[in-house]
């Protein structure tokens, strides 16, 4: 879960470092700023929407694969279990078998 938070936090802070990059940026270069506060809000949004979108699609994918090896691991452990009984059991009739012979 401590994974989670600090991937979480670094996709956080890469819209910001990137605002001030470029505000680092305007400061040393002379010039008129591009686009207004408002224009970089709603481009900061879209970029974190996105970000959090494609995580969440890489964390479904991974999820979904762990739930399909945890199901996969599942049925071999019940067909070995069923094997073990059948094989139980035939033993178990030959050496009744042999009693009586």
């Amino acid at each position: 879960m401590k994974k989670f938070f600090k991937i979480l936090v670094v996709i956080l802070l890469i819209p910001i470092i990137f605002i001030i990059i470029l505000k680092l940026y305007y400061l040393i270069i002379p010039g008129r700023e591009i686009g207004s506060k408002g224009d970089w809000i709603s481009f900061t949004g879209g970029y974190i929407g996105s970000i959090i979108g494609l995580w969440g699609i890489w964390w479904q994918v991974n999820n979904e694969k762990k739930d399909r090896e945890t199901k996969e691991e599942q049925k071999y452990k019940n067909f070995k279990k069923y094997i073990e009984q059948i094989i139980d059991f035939n033993l178990k009739e030959l050496e009744n078998s042999k009693k009586y012979n």
